[in-house]
Order: C-alpha cells, then sequence, then structure tokens
C-alpha cells in the first residue's frame, strides 16, 4: 500500500513537535495533493526547510478538502513565506498558524498579498514574529479589502502605538473582522485611544486581547467611554495592565450602561480594594456579565461584602469567578458562602491561594457543584420541552461548560513576558 492509499480514511494529521525530516514533510505533501479526507495537518515545531514549504504550497493549489493548517515555530523565514503565499491566494483552507517564525515585513508583504485575492481563510494567527508598525500598516490595508478573515491574532509583535493606530483605522469600516489579539505589543494609552475610537464606530469585533501592554488609567478610561458606546463585544482582556483603582471605576461606569459584555479579564492590574469594590457595586445593575477574572489584585475581605450583594440579586448574570491570588482569609470567605446560598447562576468561584482553610474550600466546591447540577437538570428539562435529541445526547459537563457559559480562560493562551505594574 502506497502513502496515498495510506491516507484514504484519514481526516486528521498531527505531527507538531515530533522532529520529522524535511524529506518526510516533502512526501507527505505529496501524498496528500490529491486526498480528499484530510481537513487538518499540523507540522508545527519541526524543521521545515524551504523546499518543504515549496511542497506545501503545491499541496495548497490542488488540494481541495484541507481547512486547517498549523507551521508554527518552523522557522519559516520571509523568503520561506513568500514561497507559502502563493499557494494561499486559492485554496479550501479557513484557518492558518504560523506563530513563532522569523518572518517580518518583508514576508508579510507577500501573505498580505495573498490575504487580498483570498476567499476562505477566517482565522490567521501571527502571534511572536517580527512584524512591527510598518507589518501592520500592510495587515491595516488588508483589513480594508479582505472579505472573509474573522480572526487575526498578533500577539508579541511590537506594533505599537504607531501600528495599533493603522490597524484602528481599518476597523473603523471593516465589517467582517470578529475577533483581534494584540497582547504584549507595546501598546501604551496613545495607541489603546485609537482603538476606542474605532470600537465606537465599529459593529462586528466581539472579542479583543490587550494583555501585557502599557495601558494606563487615562487607556482604560478611553476604553471605558467606548464600552458605553459600542454594543458588540463579548470580550475584553486587559491582563498585565497598569489599570489601577482609578481605571477600575471607569471600567465600574461603563458596566453600569454597557448590555453587551460578558468576559472581562483583570488579571494582575493592581486595581486593588477600592478598585474592586466599585466594579461589584456596578454589578447590582449590570445584567450581562458572565466572567469576571481579578486574579492578583491586592483584594481584601470588605470587597467579599460587596460581592455577596451582588450574588444575592436573582438579576445577576455572573457564572464565573476568579479571586486567586489576592489577600482574602477564611473568616470572610465563610460569611461569603453563608450569605449567597440562594444563589443558583454561579457554577465556578476561585479563591485559590487566599488564606483560605480547606474545610471552607470543601464547602465553596460543594456550593458550585450544586449550581452545576442545577444548570445540567435544567438544561436536560430544557432539551425535552424542545424535543432537542442531538443536545440531550450531548449533554454532559463539559459540553454544558461551552453551551451555557464562557470559561473565564476563553481565548487564545500567550506565555509572555511578564512585569511588575505598579501604579503611579
Amino acid at each position: 500500500m502506497d502513502s496515498t492509499e495510506a491516507l484514504a480514511d484519514v481526516t486528521f494529521i498531527d505531527f507538531s513537535f515530533e522532529k520529522v525530516s524535511p524529506e518526510f514533510v516533502q512526501k507527505l505533501a505529496s501524498s496528500l495533493e490529491s486526498n480528499k479526507t484530510v481537513t487538518f495537518l499540523n507540522l508545527s515545531g519541526n524543521p521545515v526547510n524551504d523546499a518543504c514549504v515549496e511542497s506545501i504550497a503545491c499541496l495548497l493549489k490542488v488540494n481541495n478538502t484541507l481547512s486547517t493548517l498549523h507551521l508554527s515555530y518552523n522557522r519559516l523565514s520571509d523568503h520561506s513565506i513568500r514561497i507559502l503565499s502563493f499557494g494561499l491566494k486559492f485554496n479550501t483552507l479557513t484557518s492558518l498558524r504560523l506563530e513563532g517564525n522569523r518572518f517580518g515585513t518583508v514576508g508579510l508583504e507577500e501573505l498580505v498579498s495573498a490575504l487580498n485575492v483570498n476567499t476562505t481563510i477566517k482565522s490567521i494567527y501571527l502571534a511572536h514574529n517580527k512584524i512591527s508598525s510598518d507589518g501592520a500598516d500592510q495587515l491595516s490595508l488588508m483589513l480594508r479589502v479582505n472579505s472573509t478573515l474573522e480572526c487575526l491574532s498578533l500577539f508579541n509583535n511590537e506594533i505599537g502605538d504607531t501600528g495599533t493606530e493603522s490597524i484602528s483605522s481599518a476597523l473603523k469600516t471593516n465589517t467582517i473582522l470578529t475577533a483581534i489579539y494584540l497582547g504584549q505589543n507595546k501598546i501604551g494609552d496613545e495607541g489603546t485611544g485609537h482603538l476606542a475610537i474605532a470600537l465606537k464606530l465599529n459593529t462586528t469585533i466581539t472579542k479583543i486581547s490587550l494583555d501585557n501592554n502599557f495601558i494606563s488609567p487615562d487607556g482604560i478610561e478611553a476604553l471605558s467611554d467606548a464600552l458605553t458606546i459600542n454594543k458588540t463585544l463579548t470580550f475584553l482582556d486587559l491582563e498585565w495592565n497598569g489599570v489601577c483603582p482609578s481605571g477600575a471605576a471607569h471600567l465600574a461606569s461603563a458596566l453600569k450602561i454597557n448590555k453587551s459584555l460578558t468576559t472581562l479579564k483583570l488579571y494582575n492590574c493592581s486595581i486593588e480594594t477600592k478598585g474592586a469594590d466599585k466594579l461589584a457595586l456596578a454589578l447590582t445593575t449590570n445584567t450581562t456579565l458572565e466572567n469576571l477574572d481579578l486574579r492578583k489584585n491586592a483584594i481584601k475581605d470588605p470587597f467579599l461584602n460587596k460581592l455577596a450583594a451582588v450574588l444575592k440579586l436573582n438579576s445577576n448574570s455572573l457564572t464565573n469567578i476568579n479571586l486567586a491570588y489576592n489577600q482574602i482569609n477564611d473568616k470572610a470567605a465563610r460569611k461569603l458562602i453563608s450569605i449567597i446560598e440562594e444563589n443558583y447562576t454561579l457554577t465556578t468561584f476561585n479563591l485559590k491561594y487566599n488564606n483560605i482553610k480547606e474545610v471552607t474550600k470543601e464547602s465553596l466546591d460543594s456550593f458550585t457543584r450544586r449550581n452545576q447540577s442545577f444548570v445540567r437538570e435544567t438544561y436536560v428539562k430544557k432539551c425535552y420541552t424542545c424535543n432537542d435529541i442531538l443536545a440531550l445526547n450531548k449533554c454532559d459537563y463539559k459540553l454544558l461548560s461551552l453551551r451555557l457559559r464562557k470559561p473565564i480562560d476563553d481565548g487564545l493562551q500567550h506565555i509572555g513576558k511578564r512585569r511588575k505594574i505598579a501604579c503611579n
């Protein structure tokens, strides 16, 4: 049996970080040219040379079934991207991952040229490359003409404020993109301000990640102002920025008005108890936020009193709260649990790495398990009512967690340079 016949019934191929030889990659690509079953191919983390890339480009030109291609951490140069781009202009790919390579603006120019005519790619991941602000200018032009791209990841490309301004300019009129990830790009308040202006006009973006940047309360104020107008954004990641108590107050004011945001990530943002209290007060009237991440913010016991008042409200929408790595003591945690017994919507409550006793942790786990069970039962009843047999057959908790709530760790997971954030 030759390699083509061996792959006749295969749909998923993953050789990531397996140290396969360049010769193997070339042979595999050649075998897939006439294949009609494989939809997923992952060759990340292997020694892929230009000859391999040329074989993959030839594959893309003739194969009509492959929809997902991963070529991350392959040390692809500008020249390699140029070769690959020849095959990207006309193909069936919907998702392309090129993270952690070494190409810069020269290779990106070829890639953008391909994306200008490509009509199938919906998601492209370019994290950990050398795109810079010049590359952001090229991507901005592409976003003005591309009619299919829905997700763009630019994590750790040092696009800075200038590059963010270019991207933001395109987002004012782009009506296709729904998710953009701009973490660890040395974006400050100036770039954030440009993005905020774009959000006031954009009607399709639902997810934005700005983690690990240089955003201060001034930048947060601009974003918060945009949130009072924007009606589509559901996910906002501001982890590892200098939000501070004053920035949290701006976000709280926005949450009193905003009716679309469901996930807010503020891990290590130095908001402290004062800032957390402002957020809790806003959540007494907000009915849409489901996931709140407040890990590592020096939050102390008094905040739990404010939070208890929020969780007692029947109209509250919170299902996931993460307060790990704060300064909460056992007595305050026990009091909170006793107050919120009538809450049946909170399914995840993380108080790890606080000063909490094991018996209190067990009580909290019991509380959340009860609520998870309640959610499952409610969903099953809904399935019966709607006669949704397919949904009923899939009714296990893992699927329910995707159907009924958005996990706090939703979105891309990035490993970036961490730094201590201080408030002036």
